[in-house]
């Protein structure tokens, strides 16, 4: 990928409409999201880095929306669980 095609996508996925529409990629869409799904649930989704940094380089992405690991509701502890079977 160009220098450029990063750029475009970064200032993209930070317009209101981008953070609009990435969640509902990740949870309607997984099939766009390149790399080798090796795990997915209601919730999650693991795959392998499409360009990896190093040998062992996995994602592990949320399907809901949710600012970073601490703004999880305590309440759904599914969540939780399921992120650390996964």
């Amino acid at each position: 990928m160009t220098q450029w095609f990063v750029n475009s996508m970064r200032k993209f996925l930070n317009t209101r409409f981008g953070r609009w529409l990435t969640p509902r990629i990740f949870k309607h869409a997984s099939f766009l999201i390149p790399g080798k799904r090796l795990r997915e649930s209601s919730n999650w989704l693991v795959i392998q880095h499409p360009r990896p940094a190093y040998p062992t380089h996995l994602l592990v992405l949320s399907k809901r929306e949710y600012r970073d690991w601490m703004s999880i509701p305590a309440a759904e502890a599914q969540i939780f669980s399921e992120f650390i079977d996964m």
